[in-house]
This record gives structure tokens, sequence and C-alpha cells, in this order.
């Protein structure tokens, strides 16, 4: 019996992830240099499914083996865990994922680590998961799951939890200077996509494929953006197209190409990485726009002459509004990275401050008290010129999109 190479290849990035935990997509990267993209799609799946869901395959499989693990245990383990979830979060049937499974046990560790395999997937399939607490059910860490308390109680809570342990959807962002998005649904659907839901010039779809191969993003017309992102620009946009936007944290640049797609006259995108500028730099090229300056600097060290009307902070996080897209921040990170994070969050406001815009927008990809409200709260006791206008937040289960936090501040006699 062939064994399938995608089966493989995921066991040894989980392997290599559960000895030194990172970020997956490098990992992958690293390990799929030139792959038929089915194949790729299928490693991609089957690491971040495992990944996304590895507190409740954990406790299943804690308690279907009773500490039953010896000699490679953790590699036996790993497999069990990706064994786990494609039984229980895939259409792919009992019998195939077990024997696939079996087979590379059996190649790998013997016969009889492959019966014992055999039999802890069937036990696994049939587990009841109303045993284990909601946390565990939606593979939440005890620490992010209080922070998600802090908002919902009752059947909400129950939905929130599930929201941020489901696959995420893809959103895209049409590019008004060049199409509408009734012309890109047309073109998406012609291709085989479909598209659920259209909110502006946002769009949720599904198969799409290999983004980057699509003729109609290669020219500029679109780019991936969750609709979560896209609520920050648009409160930037609330300003008016006339101002002089400064994107403080551009990072690749997706809220600042949203800003000139939308037809602002005039943004600069700020961040203290050259490698994310050269990214910026290479979509502009693709979008066939680009901002009036690019400045390689940290906003605390940002010295400028220039009247911006508008600061846009999309500040560093935790990034626990992401854990759908990048679930092995559940695991990388703990409760000690969200008080840092605000300490920064906080120094980039003040620095803000000191440019004296008319107007700052601070967002985080996190909902978390100490980096959203909290940080407000700061803000305005210690620089009382400034009022809150308005403040959103965007939920997985709410909108199909991730946990994003947003306020607008308004300079008094503004």
């Amino acid at each position: 019996m062939a064994i399938d190479s995608a089966r493989t290849d995921s066991l040894k990035i989980l392997n290599e992830w559960t000895s030194s935990p990172q970020r997956l997509k490098p990992l992958i990267d690293k390990h799929l240099k030139v792959v038929e993209l089915d194949r790729r799609a299928k490693v991609t799946d089957l690491c971040y499914g495992t990944i996304r869901n590895k507190l409740c395959l954990e406790k299943i499989l804690n308690s279907v083996t009773a500490g039953k693990f010896k000699k490679n245990s953790q590699m036996i383990r790993n497999l069990l865990l990706v064994a786990g979830y494609e039984t229980r979060f895939t259409r792919t049937p009992l019998h195939a994922v077990t024997n696939e499974y079996v087979e590379i046990a059996k190649v790998r560790f013997g016969k009889q680590v492959a019966g014992f395999v055999n039999a802890v997937i069937r036990s696994c399939s049939q587990f009841d998961v109303t045993q284990l607490t909601l946390a565990q059910q939606n593979s939440l860490p005890s620490w992010i799951f209080r922070e998600i308390k802090q908002y919902f109680d009752g059947d909400a809570l129950e939905k929130a939890a599930a929201g941020f342990a489901a696959r995420p959807g893809i959103w895209l962002r049409v590019n008004s200077q060049k199409t509408t998005a009734p012309e890109v649904v047309q073109g998406l659907e012609a291709l085989g996509a479909s598209v659920e839901e259209v909110r502006g010039n946002a769009l949720l779809v599904k198969n799409v494929g290999a983004v980057h191969r699509h003729k109609a993003f290669q020219e500029g017309h679109w780019s991936v953006q969750d609709f979560g992102s896209q609520t920050v620009g648009n409160f930037a946009l609330k300003f008016g197209k006339d101002s002089h936007v400064l994107d403080a944290c551009a990072g690749n640049g997706g809220k600042t190409f949203q800003l000139l797609e939308a037809g602002v006259d005039a943004v600069t995108a700020l961040d203290n990485s050259e490698t994310q500028l050269k990214l910026l730099s290479e979509t502009a090229l693709r979008l066939g726009t680009r901002p009036s300056e690019m400045v390689c600097s940290d906003l605390q060290n940002y010295e400028t002459a220039v009247p911006y009307d508008v600061v846009l902070i999309d500040a560093p996080c935790s990034g626990l509004g992401v854990i759908r897209r990048q679930p092995e921040k559940k695991w990388n990170e703990g409760s000690e990275l969200i008080e840092s994070m605000a300490s920064l969050q906080k120094s980039l406001l003040a620095a803000a401050a000191q440019l004296s815009p008319p107007h700052i927008v601070y967002s985080v990809c996190s909902f978390t008290g100490r980096e959203t409200g909290e940080v407000v709260d700061w803000f305005l006791e210690g620089y009382p010129r400034y009022s809150l206008v308005e403040t959103s937040r965007t939920w997985p289960h709410v909108d199909n999109a991730d946990a994003f936090f947003v306020a607008r501040f308004t300079a008094d006699n503004s």
C-alpha cells in the first residue's frame, strides 16, 4: 500500500513544531519548497487543522489511551492527533483514515504500535466530546477563554468559543481603481469560485484556489484582506479622501493600499522593517498605486514637519483575534504577552499624539481588555485634548471575520 505523502509531510512538520514551537507557515514553506498545489493544500489543512483543534484532540487522546505512550511517544502522539483531526473534523471516511495511519505506524514503529494506533483511532472517533468543557471542546487555553468570557456568557459564549475554533473564511478587497465588486464576482464565479457575501468592496469567497495564480489578482484587481482588517481602513476613510494619512505601522501595506484604492489623496507608509516595506513596494507594482512616501522608522523615533490629518496605528498586539488563521499563537504564547503589548501600544499612541494630528485611529487584531478598552482609557486620561468618537469590534461568530478592535479619536477644535 502506497503511503500518502501529504500525511507523512504533515507529521514531519508537526514533529518539528512540537520540538521547537514557531510560526507554522514558514515551517511549512521550509518543508514544501517545491510540491504540487493539491499536496500543499492538504498538508496545510492537516497541520493547521490539527494545531487549531489541538487541545480538544489531546483531551480525547488522553481519555482513550490512559497514558499508554512509551518509546517514541511524541511522534506516535502526533500521528494520532493528525488522525484524530481527519476523523473528527474532516469528511475523510474513518476506514480511509485508519488504513493510512496504521500503515504509516507499521512502517515507522512496527506491527505492535500499528495495532495500538488502529484501536486508538477507532476509539477517538466514538468519543463523546460533551464530556469536555466548553474551552476544551473548542481548543481554547484557559487564559484565552477567560478573556472571551469578559464579553459573552450563556449561548453567546458557546457561539463565540466555536467561532474562534472554526476554520477562517477568505475575504477579498476589491481595487476600485481598476474594477468593481460586481465585475470581480462575475470573474470569480466564471472560474468556479463562489462568493458567499458582498459588503461593499469586501467579498467573502470559497473555492478560490491558489490566489497568486488568478490573473485578476496578478493584475491588481483584488487582494486578500480579512473583513476585520478592512474595518480598520474604513474608519480612517471617515475623515475624507482629501486627508493626508500616516499609516504608522504599515506592515506589508494592507491598509495603506485600501486607503489609496478608495481615493485618499496622500498616504505615508511608516514601518520599522525594511523587509515589510520591500513587500509593500512589490505590492504597489501589482496594484498600480503607491504611497506618497515610504519611511523605515519606529513611530516613537519618527520626526517630521508634515501636518498629517490622520495617524492610523494598527498596533502590534497579542494577535489573539487571528488565532483561527494562526492557531499556533494559542500554544506558542502566554498571557504575559498581553501586558508587554499593552505597554508598546500606549507608547505608540503617545508618539502619535506628539505629532498633533486632528485625528487618530487606533486598532489591534485582539479583543483583550488590556489591549483595547484599557489602552483607550489610558490615552484619554493622559491626552485630554483628544476625545473618543467611536469604537467598533468584529468577532468570528458575528462577522465571519477576525476579531479586531478599532477606536477613533478627534482632537478638540478639529
